[in-house]
């Protein structure tokens, strides 16, 4: 019984990062175009970060998830773990025709992922513990 619950407790989040991991290769038709990382951006492509909403919900969705999945005592677990995700995602869409693998898209993912500690932050300190 104890196993059905963990495995029912992890599902929503193993869903989450699924879907988004085959977010690229569905995107692209599963075609393959292996193309570089591209480390420095223009004034204009870094502004923009901050206004990229794609991947502030998305990383924000999918922390806040992991936290409430994984987040007891210590919740740099789960929040490691998806910037790290976040940066093999960044990764994977190097190898498809429609992906595009920037290093600055790594900044949104950071802000979606502070919101999320935020948000999780408050929900615990609100709601009464059992």
């Amino acid at each position: 019984m104890s196993h059905n619950r963990t495995i029912l407790k992890l599902l929503p989040l193993v869903l989450v990062a699924t879907l988004a991991a085959l977010a690229e290769p569905i995107g692209s038709g599963f075609t393959i175009d292996f193309q570089s990382c591209e480390f420095i951006p223009t004034s204009a492509q870094f502004a923009a970060t901050f206004y990229n909403a794609k991947h502030i919900i998305g990383y924000g969705t999918i922390c806040l998830i992991a936290l409430f999945t994984l987040g007891g005592r210590n919740i740099w677990l789960p929040i490691v773990g998806v910037f790290i995700f976040s940066i093999a995602i960044e990764y994977l869409q190097s190898f498809f025709a429609t992906g595009h693998c920037r290093a600055w898209d790594l900044l949104p993912n950071m802000i979606g992922i502070g919101l999320a500690v935020v948000i999780f932050l408050v929900i615990r300190n609100l709601v009464p513990k059992k």
